[in-house]
């Protein structure tokens, strides 16, 4: 038998996607470059639309990953403030698809020797796991489930199926 009696939803809303590689000048009627792009190389489509997206992020996957979890701690704190505090109900925490990438569209997985030289043997994936563990690993969360996401990882491989290391 569960101690819980009751259930509340508590879900992060943000977009996740790409932003438009071209957008509108409002005054002219011009597309143009989306200032938002400048800089990145990384550039796809979504399978429903034939529009030219950049992925957003930054070239310093450490920051970057950084700056991912200070977002999503700030979510998990104010949805802490607006939840329940009777322990028989059960917080259950949603946070959106595809949060986690990096400016690629996805994190790289490094190889061995490479994660043992990055902050004490943790890659940027590494650290997004370490970081929400300790981001919930508080008492006040213990009637708490948090449901992250997924992670976006990549890997660049050969024609022969060997890695291929971006360096």
């Amino acid at each position: 038998s569960s101690k819980y009696t009751k259930v509340q939803t508590l879900s992060f809303q943000i977009y996740t996607g790409g932003a438009p590689a071209f957008v509108v000048d409002e005054s002219t009627g011009e597309e143009e470059r989306n200032h938002e792009c400048e800089g990145l190389h990384s550039y796809g489509r979504p399978e429903t639309s034939e529009k030219l997206q950049c992925y957003l992020g930054l070239e310093d996957t450490a920051e970057d990953v950084k700056r991912r979890l200070t977002i999503m701690q700030d979510a998990v704190e104010e949805a802490y403030t607006i939840s329940s505090k009777d322990d028989s109900t059960l917080k259950i925490f949603l946070a959106p698809e595809f949060f986690f990438r990096g400016v690629n569209g996805a994190f790289g997985f490094l190889s061995e020797e490479e994660e043992d030289k990055k902050d004490g043997g943790c890659s940027d994936i590494c650290q997004v796991l370490r970081g929400l563990e300790m981001l919930v690993a508080d008492k006040r969360f213990e009637d708490w489930l948090f449901l992250f996401g997924t992670v976006i990882a990549s890997e660049v491989l050969d024609d022969d199926g060997n890695r291929v290391d971006d360096d």
